[in-house]
């Protein structure tokens, strides 16, 4: 179904705009927002996201990593070398393939994942903010048709 508008700046706006703009202004906003809590402990959002995969992941590798984060393996291996530098995750041979590294938080990296948990989680308290739990089960599931369709 083709939208119509009747004046140009609708498609921009809220209630009637295209649902990719809006997508995409929300996810940039979300990443400032991020940006800002996180700007303290010196981290920034993908690297909080690689940290946080390798806390619930341990072992994995920097390709396992990219996919799962949906980044580049490039962009990963800077991110796991800026890590590493920080002292928060270690770099240890894989038990098979002594050619492949698997990473691991060290406790510095666990106390750091601590305190800016508490920041993420304060902004994800403040996006489900005046709405019930089932119109959150709704959202959630709307996105993740997003990323699935």
């Amino acid at each position: 179904m083709q939208k119509k508008f009747d004046h140009p700046t609708e498609m921009f706006e809220s209630e009637n705009g295209y649902l990719g703009y809006l997508l995409r202004i929300a996810s940039h906003s979300y990443r400032l927002k991020m940006e800002k809590a996180l700007q303290p402990f010196s981290i920034t959002p993908p690297q909080f996201t690689v940290l946080k995969i390798i806390s619930v992941y341990p072992g994995y590798t920097n390709a396992e990593i990219a996919r799962f984060a949906s980044l580049t393996p490039q962009t990963v291996n800077l991110m796991i070398n800026k890590l590493v530098q920080f002292g928060v995750i270690s770099k240890h041979a894989h038990p098979e393939n002594k050619k492949v590294l698997c990473l691991k938080i060290t406790s510095q990296g666990e106390t750091l994942l601590e305190q800016v948990t508490v920041e993420i989680n304060q902004l994800e308290e403040n996006l489900e903010l005046d709405f019930k739990q089932n119109e959150i089960k709704v959202i959630r599931k709307w996105l993740q048709h997003v990323i699935n369709f």
